[in-house]
C-alpha cells in the first residue's frame, strides 16, 4: 500500500511540474498583440475612423475625376492595414512630372502621369494609381494588388 501511494504521489508531483513547466515556457505577448494594445490605449483604431473606411474590405470606393493638380504635394499612408501591408507609404508628387517616396523602407522614384481622372506613379518596381474617391478621400492602388486599396493623407 506505501508504495502505491509512493508511486501516485510522484506521478501528481512529474504531472504538476510538466504543467507548470508548460506554463512558465510559453512566450510573452506577441507583436500582433502589442499593436493591437497600444493601439486601444491610444485610442488609434482605424475601424472607428471613417477616414479608413475605404479600406475596409468589401468597400465600395468610387473613383471620382480630378485635376492632376489635387495630387501635387506630399502624402503619407498612417492607417494600420498601410503598416501591415508596407510597412510604410511617403510620398511626394512634383509638378513637372516627377514622384519620390519611401515604400516599404526602400527610397523609389520616377515619372508621373495624368490620364484624366488620376495619375500612375511608376518606376522600374512601383506602379500605383493615386486617385480622388467620391468621398473626396485620395486613395493608392497597387498595379499588382488592385484589391488593396489604401488611404492617403496629405503631409503638413
Amino acid at each position: 500500500m506505501k508504495r502505491l501511494i509512493s508511486l501516485l504521489s510522484i506521478a501528481i508531483m512529474l504531472f504538476s511540474s510538466a504543467c507548470a513547466l508548460s506554463a512558465c515556457s510559453q512566450g510573452g505577448p506577441t507583436p500582433e498583440s502589442q499593436q493591437l494594445e497600444s493601439q486601444m490605449e491610444s485610442g488609434s483604431n482605424d475601424l472607428e475612423n471613417p477616414a479608413y473606411a475605404n479600406e475596409e474590405e468589401g468597400a465600395d470606393v468610387q473613383e471620382v475625376a480630378s485635376d492632376d493638380s489635387t495630387f501635387i504635394g506630399k502624402w503619407e499612408a498612417p492607417s494600420d492595414r498601410a503598416e501591415y501591408l508596407y510597412g510604410n507609404i511617403n510620398l511626394t508628387i512634383s509638378k513637372d512630372g516627377t514622384w519620390s517616396g519611401n515604400l516599404t523602407g526602400e527610397d523609389f522614384s520616377g515619372k508621373w502621369r495624368y490620364n484624366g481622372s488620376c495619375i500612375t506613379i511608376s518606376s522600374e518596381l512601383v506602379k500605383a494609381d493615386l486617385f480622388k474617391a467620391k468621398d473626396g478621400t485620395i486613395m493608392f492602388r497597387d498595379h499588382d494588388t488592385p484589391e488593396d486599396l489604401i488611404v492617403l493623407m496629405p503631409v503638413k
